[in-house]
């Protein structure tokens, strides 16, 4: 099932994609006001009947996509050159605005609009309003952040190496479940080693590393949901099945197979059509789900970009998640009841189902950990403004870097709060002959995920 949303969000995707080609060459002219009204000091959009033909310098295109609205988050001032001279302006054919005397010398039209005025003598003039900067953050806040964020970063990344080596090196524990948690933990790992270097070095970066770190930043941060959406649904899978042993190792080999396809096919599909979109020198940085990495940091430029090409496929993927928990749990109310033990294959039945249950605990801890986290930075993301950003520092920078904390609690979830793994653990790194090798015949310990 979230395979197919998977698949529909990344079809709609294309079709946008090649949809919006098609209208590449028609520039978008933005408008204040609805058609029909102008703009009135201390009183805004008001009925008057004004014509709103704007000039364009040297061609003007034979068609244009009227944008109605105030795009203006933090306000808009209006140029008037016929009183400053400095308010020179230019419309031109693509729908930027040229300001010769202005420090930044074209605006996209994200970043201004045009209405009708009323001139004195009477005639009507379309003048451009120019939206103001958003204000400066408070630079305590945004480098106390900053510093706490490098720290986190840092701190997960040998906890999540440790997990893997624990994993991987331990036979028992290279179930599917294992190796899920191997590849979720790795791709957890390369994110915030990537995450820390641009921290670090981000100032100083060549365009080119910056735009290549972004794209390896949004693959493995992507992957990892992927691998924890993967995890659910196994985790619904063994719970739901009626098989109680383990299969066959070929069958084993070809589940994991198909997760793997899954699990770093989709990424690299969403990767795919964010290089092809940024790189291809015919798509213009107007267009609306451009990524236009590097162009202002290393990352996805717009609200839109981020939407297509991160928080969109997270969203998707956050919402199967709950949707296999709900099953489980539903599956487990109604067919995991408790009776009596008569035999001793009542026994290892029951056995295996406490196993799942504990299996099924730890995804839930790790899910509620990150899951529930991303959710709230979605829905912040979506509902909030970089003005709302700004005035509370505090809970922005207590979500960031609670979210690169996700290394200790992976750790802990998988590593120390199980016995079996910390004991095996022990026995493999630590100490040897203090501990008695779990029984490989324990049917507890059967390797039946």
């Amino acid at each position: 099932m979230e395979f197919l949303s998977v698949c529909v969000y990344v079809l709609g995707l294309v079709v946008v994609v090649v949809s919006g080609q098609e209208n590449d060459d028609v520039p978008r002219i933005p408008k204040c006001c609805p058609l029909g009204q102008s703009i009135i000091p201390q009183l805004g959009c008001v009925e008057k009947n004004l014509t709103f033909v704007p000039e364009f310098k040297d061609t003007e295109p034979k068609i244009v996509d009227l944008v109605i609205g105030d795009r203006c988050k933090y306000g808009k001032y209006r140029l008037e050159p016929s009183k400053d001279s400095m308010d020179e302006f230019y419309l031109l054919p693509t729908g930027y605005l040229k300001l010769p005397f202005h420090e930044e010398s074209e605006l996209s039209p994200d970043e201004y609009c045009l209405e009708s005025f009323e001139e004195p003598d009477g005639t009507t003039k379309v003048l451009p309003l120019l939206c103001f900067p958003p204000p400066p953050p408070d630079r305590y806040w945004n480098d106390f952040g900053i510093k706490l964020f490098r720290i986190g970063c840092l701190i997960s990344i040998p906890f999540l190496i440790i997990t893997m080596a624990i994993y991987l090196l331990i036979e028992e524990l290279r179930t599917i479940h294992g190796k899920i948690l191997i590849c979720y933990s790795s791709c957890l790992a390369i994110a915030y080693a990537s995450l820390s270097y641009v921290q670090f070095e981000g100032d100083t970066l060549a365009q080119n590393a910056c735009i290549s770190i972004a794209f390896l930043i949004q693959f493995f941060f992507v992957s990892s949901f992927f691998w924890l959406n993967v995890m659910c649904f196994h985790t619904w899978r063994a719970m739901t099945r009626s098989e109680v042993f383990a299969k066959k190792s070929t069958s084993c080999k070809r589940t994991f197979f198909w997760y793997s396809v899954y699990g770093w096919g989709c990424p690299f599909v969403i990767l795919a059509i964010s290089l092809i979109m940024d790189l291809t020198p015919t798509i213009p940085t107007s267009y609306i789900i451009k990524p236009n990495v590097g162009l202002e940091t290393c990352w996805f430029k717009d609200d839109t970009a981020k939407l297509s090409y991160f928080y969109g496929p997270i969203s998707v993927l956050l919402v199967a998640n709950v949707v296999f928990f709900l099953l489980t749990i539903w599956y487990m109310h109604v067919n995991y009841k408790k009776g009596p033990l008569n035999n001793m294959r009542d026994v290892a039945i029951q056995i295996m189902i406490n196993k799942r249950k504990q299996i099924f605990i730890e995804s839930v801890l790790l899910f509620c950990a990150m899951g529930l986290n991303w959710v709230l930075e979605v829905i912040s993301w979506l509902v909030t403004s970089s003005q709302y950003q700004d005035t509370v520092p505090q809970l922005w920078i207590f979500i960031d870097t609670f979210n690169t904390l996700h290394g200790i609690i992976v750790f802990l979830v998988f590593v120390v709060r199980d016995s079996k793994v910390r004991k095996l653990a022990l026995e493999k790194f630590c100490f040897r002959s203090q501990y008695r090798s779990v029984e490989r015949h324990d049917p507890q310990n059967s390797n039946f995920v």
